[in-house]
């Protein structure tokens, strides 16, 4: 988790350089999962892991679908 935490700060910093806006969503794939990570707030994220064969498009509209709801938890 913390070398992900690392990942994200530098693309934080690119979007900063960039002046692209704040970073909303992160998809990583790797041989054995995808991770999706989705900003909740500025320090939070909630990551979902799917398998090989998931559904990212079903896992990033559910995880915007209960964004607000998780928002409000805090």
């Amino acid at each position: 988790g913390v070398e992900f935490g690392r990942i994200l700060e530098e693309v934080r910093k690119a979007s900063d350089a960039l002046a692209a806006g704040r970073l909303e969503e992160l998809v990583v794939g790797l041989a054995r999962f995808t991770l999706v990570f989705r900003a909740v707030d500025d320090e939070l994220f909630v990551v979902v892991a799917l398998a090989p064969n998931g559904n990212l498009g079903k896992a990033r509209f559910l995880l915007r679908r209960h964004l607000g709801a998780l928002r409000e938890q805090l």
